[in-house]
């Protein structure tokens, strides 16, 4: 993917704890405060953890209880990764940020332009500054990605990106 995933509030982990009883294993919501409520365990936190950084959590907190716990973490459902689209588009709003989704796929999710769209003129606001603490602003053209003589590339969105469109 084009950023490194990181857990977020609300995303539901599937937590598996391989050669045991099956009840220490299933789906866990991250809560609200950045913790996930196991068996045994008890709350651990999870927000801001790669899968791979909350396993090795988990192996630690699950070696007091057996040896050498085989533990996996995958995501299974991503609720924190978010988008923004606003302005001149039929449906602005938040939509959730799937791997390797681009400008226009978003422009697509909000259902196109409206009719007074600039289409020359669209701004995407990067979440992390630049390292003068200014905002990351890129301008995207659609009209000239389309041409295929253009050479543009269509730029992939992170987390936190924020599209505007006069």
């Amino acid at each position: 993917p084009p950023f490194e995933y990181r857990i977020g509030a609300r995303d539901v982990l599937t937590v598996s704890l391989f050669g045991q009883d099956p009840k220490y294993s299933g789906d866990v919501t991250v809560q609200p405060d950045g913790k996930i409520t196991l068996l045994l365990v008890d709350e651990i936190g999870a927000l801001g953890l790669t899968p791979l950084e909350l396993k090795k959590e988990l192996t630690r907190a699950y070696a007091k209880y057996f040896d050498e716990p085989i533990i996996m973490v995958r995501p299974k459902e991503i609720h924190s990764l978010k988008v923004f689209i606003l302005g001149e588009v039929v449906r602005q709003g938040a939509y959730d940020l799937t791997d390797s989704m681009d400008v226009l796929q978003l422009i697509a999710q909000a259902g196109g332009f409206t009719p007074f769209a600039d289409k020359e003129h669209i701004i995407i606001i990067r979440k992390e500054p630049l390292p003068d603490g200014k905002l990351d602003r890129t301008p995207f053209n659609y009209k000239k990605t389309l041409d295929p003589r253009s050479g543009l590339a269509i730029p992939l969105l992170k987390p936190g990106d924020q599209v505007h469109v006069r």
